[in-house]
């Protein structure tokens, strides 16, 4: 993927996630946590994701946004989001409704952060336990309440495989329909959902359901 590629669709994406802004240090944190939860469904990107001091952090992502924003409009309008990728944002932004549907004390911002984070000391092997301890000790906003639903979020949520279907749609896929329905990276993916749903790698050698099991 070129450089200026991944600039022009994160301009757009940045848009379509309603986090096209920096003007203050909270806008700066939602591009981070937003940008870093649409990658984990599936976003193509350069972006490098490390820990920092506000959690999950990419040091790529913060001059890139820096330039488009500094930079508007030139690089807005020069690249069409894909089916997937509106997608990807739908799911995104749907997730500030779990705040005014669980009755939830936490501004959106936070609400954001503590997903992404927790999504990314997943990813890194960190325990449930461990997990709180660590955004405990950062100083992350979130109440006992918050971080549980979050964690559940995080383990049940649609991380980077087969997004844009769900199960009943792939129960009426053929196998090779759902391994063509995937990204580029098709193997690693489906190693993923697989994975999640607790199904042996033997069955890539099978040509049958992989979800009602």
């Amino acid at each position: 993927m070129s450089g200026y590629k991944n600039v022009l669709r994160t301009a757009e994406m940045m848009k379509e996630m309603n986090c096209y802004k920096n003007e203050q240090f909270d806008d700066r944190i939602l591009i981070q946590k937003k940008l870093f939860l649409a990658c984990r469904c599936g976003l193509s990107n350069d972006f490098n994701f490390t820990w920092a001091l506000r959690g999950v952090y990419s040091a790529e992502l913060n001059l890139v946004s820096h330039t488009i924003l500094k930079n508007d409009p030139i690089y807005l309008k020069k690249y069409k989001l894909s089916s997937k990728e509106h997608e990807i944002a739908k799911y995104i932004n749907g997730l500030a409704k779990e705040i005014k549907k669980n009755e939830l004390e936490i501004s959106e911002v936070d609400w954001y952060e503590l997903l992404a984070d927790i999504l990314y000391l997943r990813d890194q092997g960190y325990e449930k336990e461990h997990i709180f301890d660590t955004l405990d000790q950062d100083g992350i906003e979130g109440s006992m309440k918050e971080f549980k639903l979050a964690y559940k979020i995080c383990k049940k949520g649609k991380w980077n495989a087969a997004f844009s279907m769900s199960d009943k749609e792939i129960a009426d896929f053929t196998w090779d329909q759902f391994v063509e329905s995937l990204d580029s990276d098709a193997h690693k993916e489906l190693l993923t959902y697989l994975d999640e749903r607790g199904i042996g790698k033997e069955v890539l050698h099978e040509r049958s359901s992989i979800v009602n099991r």
